[in-house]
């Protein structure tokens, strides 16, 4: 799940972004109106985060470009030292969708982001995994990433499954090669860890790419965001 912040506060944007990556959300922020209309030039975001108060083009004028865009469907939620009931009713007949005061609470911030993304987000159907910008159709057995095809081998794309099912837990390498291989004992630990080795190549399951796919010692392997 991708979301677009717009916050000039260095501070307020990076813990806010924080909050938003811990809770699993990938989070693009950006400090200026300009910066924040040119991302979505290359990038597809499923929630958009306004401050009120910006260096130039202020957050209604954002939340007007947004409702005349291609983005008029866009949830969008404000986050504003502005606490007044005049602001907040002119926020929602301008157009957005849920408004949040400073200060707020961590947990107060996720809970209106799912709620938002709930209320708009088409249902997955079963045999679709998504992750991020990573999609896995169980069907057929193929895999995107940010809508590009990846070529992985059947037994790679059953490990990657896996994996991104168990998103932040450790997944035994006994588990793997019984969900992967079935109950044949001609598999060696090493053909596992040769998998994930491609896995992070293919995928982009590196920390520069903001991923992280470890080996945790004597157990299995970890997928996480970092």
């Amino acid at each position: 799940m991708l979301i677009a912040y717009l916050e000039d506060d260095e501070h307020q944007g990076e813990l806010v972004k924080a909050w938003l990556q811990d809770a699993g959300f990938e989070t693009d922020l950006f400090a200026t109106s300009k910066d924040f209309v040119k991302g979505f030039l290359h990038r597809d975001y499923q929630l958009a985060i306004l401050d009120w108060e910006l260096p130039d083009v202020q957050g209604l004028g954002v939340l007007k470009w947004l409702r005349e865009s291609q983005q008029a469907n866009l949830p969008v939620l404000f986050l504003t030292g502005r606490d007044s009931n005049a602001d907040l009713v002119e926020a929602l007949d301008s157009g957005a969708d849920d408004y949040l005061t400073k200060p707020f609470d961590r947990s107060v911030l996720i809970a209106r982001t799912n709620a938002l993304i709930r209320r708009t987000a088409e249902p997955t159907p079963h045999w679709l995994l998504r992750e991020g910008d990573h999609e896995f159709d169980r069907r057929s057995e193929k895999a995107t990433v940010a809508g590009e095809p990846v070529k992985l081998t059947r037994r790679e794309f059953q490990m990657a499954v896996a994996l991104v099912e168990n998103l932040n837990a450790v997944v035994t390498r006994e588990r793997i090669m019984f969900e992967v291989w079935g109950l044949s004992t001609s598999v060696e630990t090493r053909t596992v860890d040769t998998h994930a080795s491609r896995l992070r190549k293919k995928l982009g399951w590196i920390p520069e790419q903001g991923w992280e796919l470890r080996s945790v010692y004597q157990q299995g392997y970890r997928l996480q965001r970092v």
